[in-house]
């Protein structure tokens, strides 16, 4: 054998060979080592920031979902409260927080005394007015019947006529005929009959008794001289048509007709004849 060959090349004992083999290979190992954990830590900066945004996608979404929920509510609240301004009788009621707020028994209570009842017609504290019309008409000794010369009211609003006559029929506008709605409103009872009622303002009570030329009174038993009839008026807060009223009266105007001074026999003169 050529030791000469082989003289320049490594020695290893031969006690422990596995030592050797390590100390041949661990160059390559370190190497592989190092590039897996570069290789592991370039995926974790790569993938680390996906995750955690994957991750953080859902608690977003639900921020963002929370908001849109709130406007909602806000605005199905105020739905609901503002028809209550609207429903309430009175525009000057309390604001639509408040009522809501309170109990509906409160809210109707409220509502009772907000709004009172009307008050029933009256006669008013004032009475005061000016009745421009004759106490005495002259009339035919054989007439049956006699118009009412024209008459002017003036003083309240609102006002209640009463005539009454033991011995005569009243007769207002369309004669021969009871008549008691004016323009679709009833301000007269009684026509036709011996007792009559006008109410109204003081120009309508006025223009129906002058209407159709005047007030027409016609004897139920013969001749109309002498027979008397009375005109009661009251001032009272709206039109009411309540006989009962008339006795309150401060105003009270008596008519009666007086016969002419005509006689039915017949006078004769002398007549002078020339020749």
């Amino acid at each position: 054998m050529n030791r000469n060959k082989w003289s320049d090349r490594p020695r290893f004992t031969g006690a422990n060979p596995s030592r050797s083999h390590l100390f041949v290979h661990k160059p390559s190992v370190f190497a592989k080592r190092i590039g897996a954990l570069i290789i592991t830590g370039v995926l974790l900066t790569i993938v680390a920031p996906v995750l955690a945004d994957e991750n953080n996608l859902p608690p977003i979404e639900e921020q963002v979902s929370a908001p849109s929920e709130s406007p909602l509510a806000t605005d199905t609240s105020t739905v609901s409260e503002s028809p209550s301004p609207s429903e309430a009788p009175i525009p000057s009621s309390s604001p639509s927080a408040q009522s809501s707020d309170a109990p509906s028994q409160f809210f109707d209570t409220e509502t009772a005394s907000a709004s009172p009842s009307p008050r029933p017609p009256e006669p008013i504290a004032n009475q005061g007015m000016r009745i421009d019309m004759p106490s005495i008409l002259p009339v035919d000794p054989r007439a049956l019947s006699r118009n009412l010369p024209a008459i002017n009211i003036s003083g309240p609003d609102y006002l209640l006529a009463c005539m009454n006559s033991s011995s005569l029929i009243f007769d207002i506008y369309r004669k021969n005929s009871p008549d008691s709605n004016f323009n679709g409103e009833q301000l007269a009872t009684g026509d036709f009959s011996q007792s009559l009622l006008i109410s109204g303002t003081s120009a309508q009570v006025e223009a129906i008794i002058n209407s159709y030329n005047g007030l027409r009174m016609v004897s139920l038993r013969g001749s109309i001289s002498g027979a008397v009839a009375t005109f009661a008026f009251v001032a009272v807060s709206q039109p009411v048509l309540d006989a009962s009223m008339c006795s309150r009266s401060v105003n009270t105007r008596t008519l009666i007709f007086r016969p002419l001074g005509i006689g039915f026999e017949l006078k004769k003169n002398g007549l002078t004849l020339k020749k």
